[in-house]
């Protein structure tokens, strides 16, 4: 009877590579190479460089163009004497996809009273928008986050129904905090600004339901030239950054 002198060399190649093999990586090792990937992303995200530089110079030149045209033009639409739509917003928009979002809410401070060089604002209205666009931009950030990373919507189209969700939400909320700021502390500063109570009386559900109206226009144009125009900077975004 003859034995078969091979059957066991499976098991010998089996054990030689797994002795001569690969090296083992171990989870300690794969933990300090995500915390190392985590840290440089991080830092990426904060970093200031020459291609970041030049894009805030051009946003903010921007911004202050449209404050222009809307100083300009839409001052004789203005709703009951004051309030008008503003498409700087747009600017912040723009830095969000070319940038991040971090750097989108750093922008909105500057971007708002630039308007000084030659459009003769008034500072509590000036206040105002800078704290509204801010919250509005905030919050538009942290939804679009955490849908792009809750919602597993593929294709072509993914973008645009996660952006019009996020843009939805964001105006129903930008109509409700204003109201909230108005009510809370606003009216009170433009009453002792100007020195006419009259402000005062305002606090009440006619003017609550045009502060509504209002920013869902606002904002809502905002959002629909950012759509119509996503697909362009989208293009220049990923054709020249170096970031």
């Amino acid at each position: 009877m003859t034995t078969n002198r091979n059957s066991d060399l499976p098991e010998k190649n089996l054990e030689e590579s797994s002795n001569n093999g690969s090296e083992i990586i171990s989870n300690d090792d794969i933990e300090i190479e995500l915390s190392k990937y985590k840290i440089k992303n991080y830092k990426s995200y904060f970093k200031l460089n020459p291609y970041r530089v030049a894009v805030l110079s051009m946003i903010l030149a921007m911004n202050y163009l449209l404050s222009w045209i809307s100083y300009a033009a839409l001052t004789p639409l203005s709703i009951i004497g004051f309030l008008r739509v503003e498409l700087n917003f747009l600017s912040y928009l723009i830095c969000w996809k070319m940038i991040n979002g971090f750097y989108a809410l750093l922008l909105v401070t500057p971007g708002t009273w630039i308007r000084y060089l030659g459009m003769n604002p008034e500072p509590v209205g000036s206040t105002v928008m800078n704290i509204s666009d801010m919250s509005v931009l905030g919050v538009f950030i942290l939804i679009s986050f955490l849908l792009n990373t809750k919602a597993h919507i593929k294709g072509k189209k993914s973008f645009y129904i996660k952006y019009c969700s996020s843009a939805f939400i964001t105006i129903v909320f930008a109509g409700l905090i204003n109201i909230a700021y108005n009510f809370t502390f606003i009216l009170d500063w433009y009453a002792s600004y100007t020195g006419f109570n009259g402000y005062v009386e305002y606090k009440n559900l006619w003017y609550a339901g045009i502060l509504m109206g209002f920013n869902v226009l606002k904002y809502t144009v905002n959002f629909l030239l950012f759509i119509s125009i996503y697909d362009v900077v989208k293009y220049i975004s990923k054709n020249t950054s170096l970031n």
